[in-house]
Formats: C-alpha cells, structure tokens, sequence
C-alpha cells in the first residue's frame, strides 16, 4: 500500500525568471511539489490527482507594471465585471469568481503573480471556497 505525506501549512511556489517565489498559508491537508502546484489531500485513493487542487506562479513581465489599473479600465470601457479589485496581502490584485473556483492576479513592479483555486468535485461533495478565498488573500507574501 502506497502512503503518501500531507500536511497543513505553507505552499511555496517557486518564481520563474527573476520573479521572486510566493507563500500561501492555507488551511486542510495539502502536499507540495517541486512543480508550482499543490494538491488536496481530503480525498486520499484520489491523491495527488483529486481535482480540487491550488497552483501558482510568478513570472518576470514588464507589462505588467500597471496591470490592475490597465484591467479595470478596460473593463469599464468595455462594460464587463469579470473582475474585481481585491488585496492580495499588501498588493492591489483582480479576482474573478468562477462556479468552481477562482483566480487572483497581482502585479509588483514587473512581477506578476497568479493564484488559481479549482474543485472539480461534483456540486454534491463541493463545498463553498470562500474561506479559502480569504485565507490566500489574507496570507500571501513574497
């Protein structure tokens, strides 16, 4: 029988380029991996490849200096919501809400990060993601 490790505490997900690396402090059993992706371990037959999982990156753009700013009015002009303004931690980030997950995006200097949080599950055995929503916002550094 195969076992495999799964703690609470810290992904790390490492930067790309000359981004910096960034931490997520996220309640729940989730393993980390060389990759930057992290998956739940709630389900364990299904481990690592359970659908509910939590990646992230960072990469070197600079295009990406203003990039709240440059979302926002576009979005105004265009007349959509698809995202809002959130914190991520410290920085200004966009959020956009999906059925079965969600994404943020920040930007600091011309380092952009994202976080993206999908559960896969079927809507019976899904359960609301906004706490994990706010654990991100509320424990992201770098």
């Amino acid at each position: 029988m195969l076992s495999l490790a799964a703690w609470a505490g810290p992904l790390k997900f490492p930067g790309q380029k000359k981004a910096p690396g960034f931490t997520v402090t996220v309640g729940g059993d989730w393993i980390s991996t060389d990759t930057p992706i992290a998956y739940s371990l709630n389900e364990a037959e299904y481990a690592p490849f359970y659908p509910q999982s939590i990646s992230g990156w960072g990469e070197d753009d600079r295009d990406n200096v203003n990039l709240v700013d440059k979302v926002l009015m576009v979005q105004r002009m265009q007349g959509k919501k698809d995202f809002q303004e959130v914190k991520l931690g410290k920085l200004r980030a966009l959020l956009e809400r999906k059925q079965d997950g969600f994404q943020v995006i920040a930007s600091s200097g011309i380092t952009k990060f994202v976080v993206n949080y999908k559960d896969g599950r079927d809507g019976s055995k899904r359960t609301s993601y906004e706490g994990i929503l706010q654990e991100v916002l509320n424990s992201f550094s770098f």
